[in-house]
């Protein structure tokens, strides 16, 4: 080996220790020990560095693309770390909407000086190689240099291995500990076997892996549907049922906010419909919503069941035969988005939900009106409804709250001098919840002016909290508000509940019985007007996500 490949060769192992080990920084309270942040590091770059000792001639130039590979997985890994506190899930990485701006918006706010040097550190090596030139190309190593790196990988492996061994509960087995296959999150073989093992079970796993239901599953998935459906009915006259619903899903409201002593100048609109004592008003909606989130609290809402934990099944599962809102309200509907209908997959999902039309980019600017996304979407949720020519479900995303809290995304009209605020983003954040509250006030006295008020129900809930880290620590909440208008349902309902609650809720609003393989089918979750579940919500057990993703995955 020449003095120039053996330089390139320290550079390419040393880059790659300092991005797994940032990597390794990132995630630093997973781990317990800088001894094994350290030795995690040298085993993934003594493994990456491998093929430089093994590929020939020219051929040596591909193991520059090492570090290059290695520098984007980390760079976007800590990105999406910081946001999920999870490890970018296998179906991510097939998402064709890593370009949309809402996502790339996102990701620049997210981005951190040390995002610079890991970019650094993935392209000074292949640099290097490229000026070694006709140098670089030369005999193999020594044999004792090999078993130099041989031996360092294999001590630094075992260092790993004890570490998982020491970290993983003591009745666990020799797999599980090294293998956690019950695990809820990526995270968990990372910290067992470094990024390899992350790597090595997202090639693995997958995304979008299909399966077909046995006469066994169907009994098992049949039996945990009766077990889980809550009698209770609300059984009520015809007249007092709602004839239409609309469902709103408020982009990151966490119900903190709406616990704000200033929130009747914030939000009036919603502040006055919570407190209203004909509204159903459930404060604290824990949020199940995983890798997906919107997507995922969009599925859970339409149709009862819970979301994978290591997939967006929005970008793997979006045709799917699901039960729906929808399909059981048997009328007409649509569905209403700011965005376009390719992010996650909505011309898929639609029609997977079983909604009779899509309205998508209904938050985009036109007309020179600047900064005005859910004035646009409920404005064209509006339109909407003169366009039915019988009952109705429309189901209504929004767009003003999302992140980043940067620039400036609404119409500034908040008195700040009535506001408690430190911090810009939040001050931001408040102002796009002001220009949301008064598109919503303008939507419901529309209707209430046509006559439509009174015989719809109206579903306001948030589709989940706000993205840790683009405000302040005050607004930190992992749940979410539920207000239900025009209900039929007398009195005013303050429980615990999760979002997977709403899809059952929502079936006692309308009054509406479904059924879906062959059962009587309410969601996995239990509706907030079943009596005594006033105290703690019903959470979801492994079995109800396994019956879940058995259900996501089936081929029927």
């Amino acid at each position: 080996m020449t003095k120039a490949a053996f330089g390139c060769f320290q550079l390419m192992f040393i880059c790659l220790f300092l991005l797994f080990l940032s990597l390794e920084t990132e995630t630093y309270d997973r781990h317990p020990s800088i001894l094994f942040r350290i030795s995690g590091a040298v085993a993934d770059a003594s493994l990456f560095t491998l093929p430089f000792i093994y590929l020939r001639g020219n051929w040596r130039y591909a193991a520059g693309a090492a570090p290059l590979a290695v520098a984007l997985m980390i760079l976007v890994n800590s990105l999406y770390f910081r946001n999920f506190h999870d490890l970018i899930p296998p179906s991510l990485y097939l998402n064709n909407q890593a370009g949309n701006p809402i996502v790339l918006q996102s990701a620049v706010y997210s981005l951190k000086l040390k995002d610079f040097i890991i970019a650094a550190l993935g392209i000074i090596p292949p640099i290097r190689m490229i000026c070694a030139g006709k140098r670089f190309t030369s005999s193999p190593p020594p044999v004792l240099f090999r078993k130099i790196i041989w031996t360092s990988t294999i001590l630094a492996w075992c260092i790993t291995v004890a570490g998982a061994l020491r970290r993983a509960p003591g009745n666990s087995g020799l797999k599980e500990k090294l293998f956690p296959a019950t695990s809820t999150n990526l995270i968990s073989y990372y910290n067992s076997l470094n990024f390899t093992g992350y790597i090595a079970k997202t090639i693995c796993s997958g995304a979008g892996r299909r399966i077909t239901l046995s006469d066994t599953d169907l009994q098992k998935i049949r039996a945990h549907i009766t077990a889980t459906e809550t009698t209770g009915y609300i059984e009520r006259h015809d007249s007092l049922r709602p004839k239409n619903l609309i469902l709103i899903v408020v982009e990151s409201l966490p119900s903190v906010v709406l616990q704000r002593k200033d929130i009747h100048v914030v939000a009036p609109v919603i502040k006055a419909l919570a407190t209203d004592s004909a509204s159903v008003y459930a404060d604290r909606c824990k949020v199940l919503a995983g890798d997906g989130r919107s997507s995922d609290a969009q599925f859970m809402y339409n149709t009862g069941l819970l979301p994978l934990q290591n997939e967006i099944l929005a970008a793997a599962y979006p045709d799917n035969n699901y039960p729906s809102v929808a399909k059981a309200f048997r009328q007409e509907s649509a569905e209403i988005i700011g965005e376009d209908r390719s992010l996650w997959s909505h011309s898929l999902t639609t029609l997977s939900y079983g909604f009779g039309r899509l309205i998508d980019n209904a938050g985009s600017p036109h007309d020179g009106i600047p900064f005005a996304q859910d004035s646009l979407i409920l404005e064209a949720a509006y339109r909407e409804t003169h366009t039915f020519h019988s009952n109705f479900y429309l189901f209504v995303t929004t767009m003003s709250m999302h992140d980043p809290y940067k620039r400036p995304a609404v119409n500034h009209t908040l008195n700040h001098n009535e506001i408690d605020c430190s911090d810009p983003r939040d001050t931001e954040y408040l102002e796009r919840l002001h220009h949301f509250d008064t598109a919503l006030g303008r939507f419901i006295s529309r209707l209430k002016k046509d006559g439509l008020y009174q015989q719809t129900a109206i579903a306001i809930v948030g589709d989940h909290e706000i993205r840790r880290g683009t405000v302040s620590s005050s607004l930190d909440d992992d749940n979410v508000p539920l207000i239900i208008l025009n209900s039929g349902i007398s009195g005013t309902y303050r429980k615990k509940c999760t979002q997977a609650d709403l899809f059952p809720t929502l079936l006692d609003v309308m009054g509406l019985r479904y059924t879906f393989l062959g059962v009587n089918y309410r969601g996995l979750g239990h509706s907030i007007f079943i009596p005594g579940n006033a105290g703690k919500p019903y959470l979801p057990d492994n079995l109800d996500y396994k019956i879940s993703e058995m259900i996501i995955r089936s081929i029927r």
